[in-house]
């Protein structure tokens, strides 16, 4: 993130959560996510926690994607967040 900075001093970093599959614990995947906070919090960064609005039912038959209006509707959100248009 820093290297990212020192070269893209214009440039608004958003660092995006882990995205939880199916066979993973909210706990394992909420203890990743809250140190990655911390990191992007600790030098000006923004954060995005995916998991709040996904369900077991929104992942594709995989149970590691996520299907394609979950994966759109994230994208959107990602894009809201940095502020430009999806």
């Amino acid at each position: 993130m820093n290297t990212a900075k020192a070269k893209f001093m214009v440039t608004k970093l958003v660092l995006s959560g882990v995205l939880r599959g199916k066979g993973v614990t909210w706990r394992r995947v909420g203890a990743t996510n809250d140190r990655l906070e911390w990191v992007s919090t600790s030098v000006g960064d923004t954060f995005v926690e995916p998991n709040s609005w996904i369900r077991d039912l929104d992942f594709g038959m995989d149970g590691l994607h996520l299907n394609i209006n979950r994966a759109r509707e994230l994208g959107d959100r990602h894009c809201r967040v940095c502020g430009i248009d999806g």
